[in-house]
């Protein structure tokens, strides 16, 4: 009886369009938005080498020194400029069409022409910044102590760092992964739209079907646990292969954790099913406003998590701790992020507990509404 149950189940829900679009069509059309998003953040992240260009007038052929400076910039392993040596018409046309960050004009002072403010501007002026100190000071010491040019040269030519990188975790931190984190924990507790369902499908005050349920010779917890199974199985489906569309289509990089992802997702889907169904069989109001407080928890547990502001996270983390740690999405979004970002396991297995600890006080819930709930008349 329980696998009939069960394969009847599966075909039910799998006909609820409304359903199946919102629990499985949705995250797909959000993490493709995501990545289009995100791959014009990733590509105006990358300032280096910054495009500027030189007016090679008389001033600049008869600045040696310039010249060598500029070259070494813009020809290392890792360049800084991408140089352009123009005339100055040439250099003016390339600022107003925006094909360079700015030009520059050789003398005494060095004259940086720009068009507008912004990052690469700050970067070329922060160099010819630089490269003026390093002139005055040479300029300095070959009037009082010419011997001692060739080791101030060799002093400039040695880059000595007096601090050595230490990463914090197993990978830098990386905002944009906070938010597929806390894409896939709002997919994941859509699975309570699925606990209102079969909540409702037990109660025979609430659905016709439901009556005839709770008339048959089948035990209705058992009736109960078999159509939750079917649910399970769909919404845990979908999640699998919203994992596997972020991994392999949008090339979402999950190291070697992706088996840990998948134990955080099932208990994420067996939390929000069991929230459903205590949110369908506790509360007497309106199915509307139940859905409404369904949604309410996943959206707004999305948005703590960092959904929509990935700040939000932090911000919540320093100054409400009593809300993160009652907010079952954001729980199990930090669930995702110790698994890249904190060395050892110890995070996530507090956050996996922390979970299991709100499923098994949902599930008993449920379990005590269901068993004790009688009906004079069907």
């Amino acid at each position: 009886m329980f696998s009939h149950i069960f394969s009847y189940r599966l075909k039910t829900i799998l006909r609820d369009r409304e359903m199946v679009f919102w629990a499985m069509v949705f995250p797909l059309l959000m993490a493709t938005l995501f990545k289009i998003a995100f791959a014009n953040i990733t590509a105006a992240g990358t300032i280096l080498p910054v495009p500027m260009a030189v007016i090679t007038d008389a001033a600049y052929h008869n600045d040696q020194a310039l010249q060598e400076t500029l070259l070494r910039v813009s020809r290392s392993d890792q360049p800084l400029l991408e140089l352009h040596p123009v005339s100055r018409e040439e250099a003016e046309a390339l600022l107003f069409d925006d094909e360079v960050a700015g030009y520059l004009e050789a003398g005494r002072p060095l004259r940086l022409h720009v068009a507008s403010s912004g990052i690469k501007q700050s970067i070329l002026r922060t160099f010819l910044d630089q490269y003026s100190q390093y002139q005055s000071t040479a300029e300095t010491i070959m009037r009082r102590n010419p011997e001692g040019l060739d080791e101030f040269i060799s002093q400039l030519e040695r880059q000595i760092s007096y601090t050595t990188p230490r990463p914090l975790g197993r990978n830098q931190p990386d905002q944009v992964l906070v938010f597929y984190f806390a894409l896939l924990a709002m997919a994941c507790f859509y699975g309570c739209y699925y606990g209102l369902l079969e909540a409702k499908e037990i109660q025979a005050n609430l659905s016709y079907r439901a009556a005839r349920v709770n008339m048959s010779p089948v035990h209705k917890l058992k009736a109960f646990l078999a159509s939750s199974a079917a649910s399970l199985t769909i919404h845990f489906s979908a999640q699998v292969f919203l994992l596997m569309y972020l991994r392999f289509i949008l090339k979402v990089d999950f190291a070697d954790q992706f088996l840990f992802v998948l134990v955080a997702c099932f208990t994420g889907c067996v939390l929000s099913l069991a929230l459903g169904a205590l949110i369908g069989s506790g509360l007497k109001v309106s199915e509307n406003l139940k859905d409404g407080i369904a949604t309410a928890i996943g959206l707004g547990g999305s948005f703590l998590a960092g959904l929509m502001y990935p700040g939000m996270k932090q911000i919540v983390s320093v100054h409400f701790p009593v809300v993160k740690w009652i907010n079952p999405v954001g729980i199990l979004a930090d669930s995702y992020y110790a698994l890249f970002f904190y060395e050892g396991s110890s995070r996530y297995l507090l956050n996996l507990t922390l979970l299991l600890a709100f499923t098994l006080i949902f599930i008993t819930a449920v379990y005590l509404l269901i068993r004790k709930r009688h009906y004079d008349s069907i």
